[in-house]
């Protein structure tokens, strides 16, 4: 409370103790300060001046400033307290008070000065730093460099394209793409060892002389679970962990030696395989919480394969792109167990999507860039992540699948044309050092993928990117 209030209320008869007289209460203004003993903070006073700390201000009926310090002595008479004060001039003031004055305005000087120098460092340095750009993916290993015809590599010789194993749509895509493919993605069934073993029909279909294959060679086939238990199945763990330390101790070698031979008969003795693809999803039947484990058996099968006469195979570590339960790079085999660092890129994050109900173009494409910013390029184990692991251990990127994603939850980005040119950035760029990309051209249970199909604005951007310029 303001000290003009304070003894408004004390004239006004607000006082447990006998007032003093005029001349001695004047003597307690100049030599005391009532009331500032233990003021508090002034926040959230609403206006009602000081408040003490814990008390809601000073209450009425308490002597102005003795809060908390027990009653003053009565104040002395005083001869000359009816007199004037004495005014003095600079003939009174010691010379080690003016030194201390002198020191004092030395101090503050340099004090101000200093500030100043700072203030003035802060606006140069805020007015000559480059402005930070927005990641994509051509912004890999050096981000404030830009894209252009020094730093970019072709896209042809690298591309390649998933369309279910059929030879005919995926001539068909071919020609709708307008590049002549070099690669060719596709996996075997896997309920039995047999059909590991021998994919006879993903063999058949390809023309050795034309595509090379990436093919997904499973670890374990479905016919080691239980009658009505499904992969995914919490109770399948235990059993999935098993069957893969078998793995691991040489139970299963015979079936990708088989594998192996079938391969170099087919004409595909230079096929690159994905063995054990994706482990960082538990879904799959290699997909187990224990990456020691993982990491015996595919070492065992890779040196299983690589004994195959007539044999150059090579192998692709692929992990799931972003977040999974399972941490991928725990699952490293080592750099001599692979020859390319996989990554499987969508367009899908639950973090990101789904659109709201009222999503503008502009809504749309805000989501759109910080679902690749945030998740799908950046974030922990982003796009950037994955291509930074790939150079620190001497290896180049692939891109096994990659594709748009209308997922039947919504949580994918559907016909999103930012993604395609998100990801031509990304694979044009030499720095990043993609060796393959192949495009899931199929349509599944779980959304649509297709180009051809289901997306006409991301199509029309695709052929503008990555068709070859007539």
């Amino acid at each position: 409370m303001p000290r003009g209030d304070r003894d408004d209320r004390m004239e006004k008869g607000e006082r447990t103790t006998p007032a003093p007289d005029r001349s001695e209460r004047g003597l307690r203004s100049r030599s005391g300060t009532p009331g500032h003993g233990n003021t508090g903070s002034r926040g959230n006073t609403g206006g009602r001046g000081i408040s003490g700390a814990g008390s809601g201000g000073i209450s009425a009926g308490s002597p102005s400033g003795n809060r908390g310090v027990g009653p003053r002595p009565p104040a002395q008479a005083n001869p000359q307290q009816s007199m004037r004060p004495v005014k003095k001039t600079w003939r009174d003031w010691r010379p080690n008070q003016i030194v201390l004055r002198r020191n004092q305005v030395l101090t503050l000087g340099l004090v101000t000065a200093l500030v100043i120098l700072i203030a003035v460092a802060g606006v140069y340095k805020s007015m000559t730093a480059e402005e930070a750009p927005v990641l994509t993916g051509a912004d890999v290993t050096t981000p404030k460099e830009t894209q252009s015809a020094a730093t970019t590599v072709p896209l042809k010789g690298r591309m390649g394209a998933f369309t279910q194993t059929d030879s005919a749509a995926y001539d068909e895509f071919e020609k709708w793409w307008g590049m002549d493919l070099t690669y060719v993605v596709d996996f075997g069934d896997r309920k039995t060892w047999e059909q590991i073993a021998n994919p006879a029909h993903v063999l058949d279909t390809w023309n050795k002389d034309k595509y090379r294959l990436v093919l997904g060679v499973p670890m374990l086939p479905d016919e080691l679970l239980d009658a009505g238990m499904e992969s995914w199945d919490e109770d399948a763990m235990p059993v999935k962990k098993r069957e893969m330390a078998k793995g691991g101790d040489g139970d299963y070698d015979q079936y990708f030696t088989e594998l192996g031979e079938n391969l170099v008969a087919a004409g595909q003795e230079d096929a690159i395989l994905r063995v054990g693809w994706e482990m960082n999803i538990e879904s799959w039947m290699w997909g187990i919480d224990d990456p020691k484990i993982y990491v015996k058996y595919y070492k065992q099968i890779v040196d299983t394969m690589r004994e195959v006469p007539g044999n150059k195979f090579e192998f692709d570590w692929n992990v799931n792109n972003g977040y999974n339960p399972n941490s991928a790079p725990d699952y490293y085999p080592g750099d001599k167990y692979l020859d390319y660092v996989g990554v499987d890129v969508y367009d899908l994050h639950k973090g990101n999507y789904p659109y709201p109900k009222k999503c503008s173009q502009a809504c749309r494409e805000e989501m759109q860039t910080a679902a690749w910013e945030q998740n799908i390029f950046g974030g922990p184990t982003g796009l950037s992540f994955w291509t930074t692991f790939a150079a620190e251990h001497g290896k180049p990127v692939s891109i096994p699948e990659w594709a748009l994603w209308d997922r039947v939850d919504n949580t994918g980005g559907a016909d999103n044309p930012l993604f395609i040119q998100f990801m031509h950035d990304y694979l044009t760029r030499s720095q990043n050092n993609v060796a393959y990309a192949n495009y899931f051209e199929a349509n599944s249970a779980q959304g649509d993928h297709m180009l051809t199909e289901s997306f006409p604005k991301s199509a029309k951007v695709f052929k503008e990117l990555f068709s070859p310029k007539k």
